[in-house]
């Protein structure tokens, strides 16, 4: 699987969370004047195909977004929990319930 192998390499993994992190700045975030943020969308939903990986993503994403709610969705996490969340980092297999306020999704 690609993802295992992205893990396997410091490297490669290191470049892999740079790149989503430029994609959640690009597609999501919005930096106004003095680098105040706006959502350019009302959610951001980020696909993984591992748990590992999501939980690699979730911890990285929430020290870079510390003032945003960012919370990992998979079987053993609370729907609750997921819908009041800013980011969401779920796997391609997890029951997410398609939303309108879900803008935007990355598979990856």
């Amino acid at each position: 699987m690609l993802e295992q192998a992205i893990m396997k390499n410091i490297n490669v993994l290191t470049d892999y969370i740079e790149m989503i992190l430029y994609l959640v700045d690009k597609y999501y975030i919005e930096y106004g004047e003095e680098q105040k943020y706006e959502f350019k969308n009302p959610k951001c939903l980020l696909f993984f195909s591992t748990v590992d990986m999501c939980l690699i993503m979730t911890k990285k994403i929430k020290e870079v977004y510390k003032h945003l709610k960012v919370q990992k969705y998979t079987a053993e996490d609370k729907y609750e929990d997921m819908i009041q969340s800013d980011i969401i980092v779920s796997t391609n297999q997890s029951k997410v319930k398609h939303n309108e306020k879900i803008i935007i999704g990355f598979v990856l």
